[in-house]
């Protein structure tokens, strides 16, 4: 099985995607948490002006991605990702002049953009059209696998390059990586076959497959095989239609009231632990071990998904997450903030390839980037405001208990909304 994946250029381009999806996760993303009390000393900023530029890369990068998911779907990934990654290269060159929080928050607003081009949505949209079944849920499975490491990574390169080189001749080096790493990956090694170009969806790929295992299946299994394949760019669901469709509706709720949580949990948990009363190093190693969990998170779920479906797992992940949330703020003890951690990590990686999934099985592969674009939209804008909201609750109410609670409110919805999830059958 190794061996064919390893002869099978679906597969390379899989490879190249978890290698290139690290690096810019790396840079687009991490790097900025590092420099940022030396951009506050260069450019005599406060840490909330820095953060707004940030905030607004998110936005930029929400509204834009339904744009780039329909580009992928018409035209393939390979001139988006190699562009966007060009782009990041001169992005991160300009991030290393600035004189000012306004010429950051540009060049931010432009690196938002470009991650619409460059990270997991472009990234999971190529594997629905080169994909099928569960193949299409190991590749996402890998990419994540390798992006997860990405704050592992960068977060000390980066510090390390700043404390030695200075923060604007680290974000020069992180350029030349970015460029050698991402966009010349991309241009080279992410060119589609002809049939590929022509069949969006990569039907003709599973059709080529179905014919290689003819000989040990038999022509029962290859005309099967070939009708699955058939029935997947047939019965795709086209955007407009998906976008009246209930059920991507309810999805996007589903997934907005999951990732919403997450995003301000991520943002607050230090904090919420130094309030009561651990050591500074304790909250930083307890909050860091969410993205080691969040990598047995995706291989727990797309194992389970084999025998039980994407939705409904996702729906008793929510479960589990609300509980350790409740848990958290009615029992203040350390033993509780271990039981949290373990329970919101697993669950935050178990949501990212959870998406990808459940749109394919319910709307087919054919219009997954800009069907996927949309829930990102949305999705993503209650990540950028959510801990915002947190921080306002917690200033208000004087703790972070109440808001906690609120929070699992928010995921016993997201659990109710998965199942109003209808599943079709386009994988």
């Amino acid at each position: 099985m190794a061996g064919r994946r390893l002869d099978d250029p679906r597969w390379r381009r899989v490879g190249v995607l978890a290698f290139t999806e690290t690096i810019s996760w790396g840079i687009l993303y991490y790097a900025f948490s590092v420099l940022l009390v030396p951009m506050q000393e260069a450019l005599g900023a406060g840490r909330a002006e820095l953060s707004t530029a940030f905030s607004l890369a998110i936005v930029a990068r929400a509204l834009s991605a339904p744009a780039a998911g329909g580009w992928v779907d018409r035209h393939g990934v390979r001139s988006l990702m190699t562009t966007g990654s060009l782009a990041g290269v001169l992005l991160v060159l300009a991030w290393s002049a600035v004189t000012s929080v306004t010429q950051l928050t540009v060049v931010f607003i432009g690196i938002g953009l470009v991650t619409s081009a460059v990270l997991y949505e472009p990234a999971f949209a190529a594997v629905a059209r080169w994909m099928r079944d569960t193949d299409r849920s190991t590749a996402i499975l890998w990419i994540t696998i390798a992006a997860g490491f990405a704050s592992t990574i960068f977060l000390p390169l980066t510090a390390v390059l700043s404390e030695a080189l200075g923060w604007r001749e680290a974000l020069r080096w992180l350029a030349l990586l970015l460029l050698i790493g991402t966009a010349l990956p991309h241009a080279l090694l992410l060119s589609e076959p002809p049939a590929e170009r022509s069949e969006p969806d990569g039907a003709a790929d599973d059709a080529a497959d179905a014919v290689g295992d003819a000989a040990h299946d038999g022509g029962a299994s290859l005309a099967a095989r070939q009708r699955a394949a058939e029935a997947a760019v047939r019965d795709s669901v086209p955007t407009a239609d998906a976008l009246r469709d209930r059920s991507f509706w309810w999805m996007t709720l589903a997934l907005l009231c999951g990732r919403a949580p997450m995003a301000a949990i991520a943002a607050h948990l230090p904090a919420l632990l130094i309030d009561r009363g651990e050591a500074v190093t304790l909250a930083a190693a307890v909050t860091g071990a969410i993205g080691a969990l969040s990598v047995t998170g995706r291989i727990v779920i797309t194992v389970a998904s084999r025998w039980m479906g994407m939705v409904r797992l996702l729906g008793i992940v929510y479960l589990l997450q609300a509980s350790g949330l409740v848990l958290m703020a009615l029992v203040p003890t350390r033993t509780s903030a271990l039981v949290f951690v373990v329970l919101f990590g697993i669950g935050f990686g178990a949501t990212t390839v959870a998406k990808p999934v459940m749109i394919v099985d319910r709307f087919g592969p054919r219009w997954y980037g800009a069907i996927a674009g949309y829930t990102a939209a949305f999705v993503t804008l209650a990540e950028a405001a959510s801990p915002i909201a947190m921080g306002v609750g917690r200033d208000v109410a004087g703790d972070y208990a109440n808001i906690m609670l609120g929070l699992a409110a928010l995921m016993l919805l997201g659990a109710f909304a998965t199942s109003r999830v209808h599943r079709s059958t386009h994988a």
